[in-house]
């Protein structure tokens, strides 16, 4: 880690997961997590506590940003994506945000996984 000049510690942590599952649906839907995504509030309050634990960004962000690397990978590599119709990606995750655990690792790396396996790609196809 360039945070430690190159020394850490690893260890496996078995009660921590990130996935992602996808499924085909008429339009390309990135469904927010109702925790780490919250858009709905009882309250002023509650918003501002949500929005001070958390920030402001969830893990859609990831989602999204992972779609639109593989499309762009996709372009460049004149890897087909018509015909396949829309997909709906849904992700959870219990890895705790901005501790260095990777969960943003982790999430990239589902999600990828499932537009891969969407697609028929294999992971020879990704650099």
């Amino acid at each position: 880690s360039d945070g430690f000049f190159g020394k850490t510690i690893a260890v496996a942590v078995s009660n921590w997961k990130a996935s992602v599952r996808i499924r085909p649906s008429p339009r390309i839907v990135l469904e927010p997590h109702p925790v780490c995504d919250p858009h709905a509030f009882d309250s002023m309050e509650e918003l501002h506590r949500a929005y001070s634990k958390q920030g402001y960004q969830g893990g859609i962000i990831l989602l999204e940003a992972t779609c639109k690397k593989f499309c762009e990978y996709c372009k460049k590599h004149q890897i087909d994506l018509s015909g396949k119709g829309g997909f709906t990606l849904q992700y959870d995750t219990n890895i705790p945000r901005q501790v260095g655990l990777a969960g943003s690792s982790a999430l990239i790396t589902a999600t990828l996984n499932c537009l891969l396996d969407f697609y028929g790609l294999g992971e020879d196809a990704m650099p």
